[in-house]
């Protein structure tokens, strides 16, 4: 990614947290920075060129029914945009939920831009030729993607491009577990 676009987008925060319907109990169960990708060039001059489908449009939520893989803790490549789908990996594409807020600092120096995710019934969200997911699955890994292609679905992403990508310590999955996801970018000026 070129320094320029490093410098103005510095920083994004990605947080999961989970509601159960069961017990009532709230839980943030990922809290850390993310990598900002080098497709993000790409999605930021598409945006504000006037291009069509230009917008942060999904999250990708991988999990994996392997406890062997991935290990904790591994790193991203900031050019590494590519989605496991084997036996044993896969990934949910989510919608954003709700319109990004964006909050001004009080100073003007920066904008906050945080999607939301709200993620109530996962399985609908599989991406073709994934694994299922189930009560033996591990969230490990999330992205903010940007549908270019109108076309794009569950069982055609070749036209998204990953914004910014985080891995966290494996999160077995709990289906009496609502999730959310908050996903702040913060754009300095």
């Amino acid at each position: 990614m070129t320094d320029t676009l490093k410098n103005w987008i510095t920083e994004g925060h990605f947080r999961l947290s989970g509601y159960s319907s069961e017990t009532g109990e709230i839980q943030v169960f990922v809290d850390k920075q993310n990598k900002i990708m080098y497709p993000s060039t790409e999605i930021v001059a598409r945006g504000l060129s006037g291009l069509p489908n230009a917008a942060i449009s999904h999250l990708y939520l991988a999990y994996n029914n392997d406890d062997a893989y991935p290990a904790n803790g591994y790193t991203i490549a900031e050019n590494n945009t590519a989605f496991q789908k084997d036996a044993s990996s896969g990934y949910l594409r989510i919608p954003i939920t709700m319109p990004p807020t964006i909050t001004p600092a009080g100073d003007g120096s920066y904008q906050l831009l945080t999607f939301t995710v709200l993620v109530s019934q996962p399985s609908a969200f599989k991406v073709t030729g994934s694994p299922n997911l189930s009560n033996s699955s591990d969230f490990f890994e999330a992205a903010l993607v940007c549908q270019t292609d109108p076309n794009g679905s569950v069982s055609n992403t070749t036209g998204d491009r990953v914004f910014s990508r985080v891995a966290f310590q494996r999160l077995a999955y709990d289906s009496t577990f609502n999730l959310t996801v908050s996903w702040a970018i913060k754009l300095s000026i």
